[in-house]
């Protein structure tokens, strides 16, 4: 990974993303603390510890945890870190990661002997879709968050305790893959599903339930991403990315992706540009 902008993302959570109605309460089963991201280079060694658990979720770009056993970290590695545990993230040459700070009684079974990873793409996306609400979104999203939680968290578990979990997972995960080849390209569900020997009705139901959402956004968010990563990353003009991200239509694309991260591609070039934009490290 060649070098990144120092960005950082914090969105801490407050109790007015839930509401006082009983469905809009925040869940004392699981629910986040907090959503950070940061984009850039981790050098520092001073290990810290926290007291709450917290998902580390690596986007892009290789790296280690320093802990008692070090972790390698690499794209789409996901880790839970217990409470009271010494560390910190190191990437001499760069990473994209989300932290997700959470709490609840679902946790308090869990062992907190050492940290547990897992490599998985469909955990990592949740993780960014939870920032991205987080971002993005205003009003009552903190049940949404919730619910987000409680799919990485079981998806987590499943993974790193039970290892292969089933063929239906294992078939959008690679469904998943297969989006990232190709989004440039024009992809259809239906064609998609039966690539993957699903029919369409089954596939749509197993990608919402193991992704939380349906193909089609799926799709358009990794659009959106590898979009984002141009306009940050290039000088080409919109109508050139635009093209390379999957859309033929300039304007049907802006107005995608401002439905995805609240700017026009324009002014999201001109926010990632500015150097007056903070970069915190994460402790």
């Amino acid at each position: 990974m060649k070098s990144l902008p120092s960005l950082s993302f914090p969105a801490s959570l407050g109790d007015n993303l839930w509401g006082n109605r009983p469905l809009e309460k925040r869940s004392h089963e699981l629910t986040p603390l907090y959503i950070k991201r940061f984009r850039g280079l981790h050098t520092s060694r001073n290990l810290s510890a926290h007291a709450f658990w917290e998902f580390t979720c690596i986007l892009d770009g290789p790296g280690q945890i320093i802990c008692k056993k070090p972790i390698a970290l690499h794209k789409y590695t996901a880790c839970l870190i217990p409470p009271g545990a010494s560390h910190c993230e190191q990437s001499p040459e760069g990473m994209d990661i989300i932290w997700v700070g959470l709490e609840g009684a679902r946790m308090k079974s869990v062992p907190r002997d050492g940290i547990l990873s897992v490599q998985n793409i469909i955990i990592c996306d949740l993780a960014e879709q939870m920032w991205l609400l987080a971002e993005h979104e205003k009003g009552i999203i903190g049940p949404e968050l919730d619910g987000l939680l409680r799919v990485i968290t079981g998806m987590f578990f499943r993974a790193a305790f039970d290892g292969d979990i089933g063929q239906g997972h294992d078939c959008i995960e690679r469904a998943i893959r297969f989006f990232y080849a190709h989004f440039a390209e024009s992809l259809s569900i239906p064609e998609t599903a039966k690539r993957f020997g699903c029919s369409e009705g089954y596939f749509q139901h197993i990608f919402r339930q193991r992704t939380g959402t349906s193909p089609v956004p799926y799709l358009t968010k990794v659009r959106c991403r590898h979009a984002a990563h141009l306009l940050e990353e290039t000088n080409w003009p919109v109508r050139r990315i635009a093209e390379l991200s999957g859309y033929a239509d300039q304007l049907y694309f802006s107005r995608v992706f401002r439905r995805i991260y609240g700017l026009c591609p324009n002014d999201f070039r001109g926010r990632a540009s500015d150097p007056r934009q903070p970069a915190r490290q994460h402790s």
